[in-house]
């Protein structure tokens, strides 16, 4: 078809910081800026979730009550408002152009996990020193000193000098604080609001145990806001209820560890990025999915697998994963097509960050795993009623995951008791088996990419009015 309506852009390093991305963002024509006075309470998150819902362009607040010179922007980098290129601010973030497919997204993102560390250039100053708020900077390593974890968390607000959030379990940075509570120390950290927007892809790519995430990097120099403090090892307090990736949210208040504040520093005119979690599609969605998808596909060609690509579709609420395969896939591997799928799905699930997967799809390559048509159709084509779906028991699960109720309850047991209590969450998933059958009529699709010739396809695509 034509030439997609948007700007040239560069090809680029990442963006240095949020207020240059949000420039190009706005050049765009995917930022609205909100000029009228609106409220913290309530408003701003309706605003924002109206945008994830909706598509919209991403909302900044500048004139916010009782908060003089503070800013927020809100689904920084969730589905974008133009419409052929809803993954542009994921795309952005890595310094690619905005119109980069999803599967390319998640291939260049697999190929950075070989790459050599990057070291951080180490500043005495920033432009995040504008404004030193409160107390004494805090060390952000793991008490041998080997390593810090980035990680994107949530924390609520119990007052001017208390916060509250999950430390989950199948999470590093619980590992992290276990290895504090065995010296009987609280646990540093550092709460980094609007750094670098590649940094959020960082947070979310379930790297391996033992990774240094950031070669002992302080906090990012760019940042808009920094928090920093110490987890407490006795003290909890109720947190919730929060909307969650899933799109609901419990009623359930359950009491969490205590992060006591030390220190408050930020830019000048902060921004504070925000999202408003829940229905898709949100950050939980894409920045998660992708980053997962990009560690799964590396993993899987690691073992000697042969895939294509992976996806996690920010549609499916972090629930699905979907993998691709070569279709000569049985000629490389000795392996019948149940047990392909089945070591495909054991191999991915036993990833780090893989627990929401509750369904892992594998098909053909010549479907686009992020072509929402394609997928329904293999669904219409490819899915036998009697046997292409593979129950799989006793994977690693998320507990938060709603309709596992006896999971949800263990977890409620660990949380009040995490010394205790089990944490390792295992049920029931589902493999679904999109594969054509070795020796089917090797009919090819009735499309314009496989069914006419390439030069005629050149020639209509040249000649495309939208």
């Amino acid at each position: 078809m034509g030439s997609f309506p948007l700007p040239a852009l560069p090809q680029r390093k990442p963006y240095s910081s949020l207020r240059e991305f949000l420039a190009t963002l706005s050049d765009l024509g995917d930022v609205a800026e909100i000029t009228r006075e609106v409220d913290t309470h309530l408003e701003i998150g309706a605003i924002i979730r109206r945008s994830h819902e909706n598509f919209g362009p991403v909302p900044v607040f500048s004139s916010i009550r009782d908060h003089a010179g503070y800013r927020v922007v809100g689904a920084p980098l969730s589905y974008s408002s133009l419409p052929k290129a809803r993954m542009a601010r994921i795309a952005m973030t890595l310094g690619l152009d905005p119109t980069t497919p999803g599967t390319e997204i998640v291939q260049i993102l697999a190929k950075t996990t070989k790459l050599p560390p990057i070291p951080p250039v180490i500043v005495e100053d920033g432009p995040v020193h504008e404004n030193i708020l409160l107390g004494d900077q805090v060390d952000l390593l793991n008490p041998d000193g080997k390593q810090t974890n980035w990680s994107i968390a949530r924390d609520m607000i119990l007052d001017k000098k208390h916060m509250t959030g999950v430390i989950a379990p199948y999470q590093h940075s619980r590992k992290i604080f276990e290895m504090w509570r065995k010296i009987g120390k609280p646990m540093p950290f550092s709460l980094v609001q609007g750094a670098e927007p590649a940094s959020f892809s960082a947070g979310a790519m379930p790297l391996s145990d033992g990774i240094d995430e950031a070669g002992f990097l302080r906090l990012p120099a760019q940042a808009e806001i920094v928090v920093e403090g110490h987890v407490s090892l006795t003290r909890r307090a109720p947190e919730g209820p929060m909307g969650e990736f899933h799109g609901y949210i419990s009623n359930r208040i359950i009491e969490k560890p205590v992060y006591e504040i030390s220190a408050i520093i930020h830019r000048n005119n902060p921004l504070l990025p925000v999202t408003s979690a829940g229905k898709l599609v949100d950050e939980d969605h894409t920045i998660t999915g992708v980053s997962a998808s990009a560690m799964v596909l590396e993993t899987l060609r690691d073992h000697g697998l042969p895939v294509t690509s992976a996806s996690a579709p920010p549609e499916t609420e972090q629930q699905l994963l979907t993998i691709s395969v070569p279709r000569d896939w049985y000629q490389k591997i000795e392996l019948s097509a149940d047990d392909f799928v089945r070591k495909i799905v054991a191999t991915a699930k036993s990833i780090h960050g893989t627990q929401r997967y509750t369904r892992v799809l594998v098909c053909d390559d010549d479907i686009e795993l992020f072509n929402h048509r394609d997928m329904i159709g293999a669904w219409n084509t490819r899915c036998h009623p009697g046997t292409s779906r593979i129950r799989l028991d006793g994977q690693p699960i998320n507990p938060a995951i709603p309709f596992y109720p006896e999971i949800t309850e263990q977890f409620q047991k660990f949380l009040a008791d995490p010394e205790h209590a089990t944490w390792r969450f295992s049920g029931t998933i589902e493999a679904l088996k999109y594969l054509r059958p070795v020796g089917w009529d090797p009919q090819r699709l009735s499309d314009f990419a496989h069914n006419f010739p390439e030069d005629l396809q050149k020639k209509v695509v040249e000649q495309w009015v939208e």
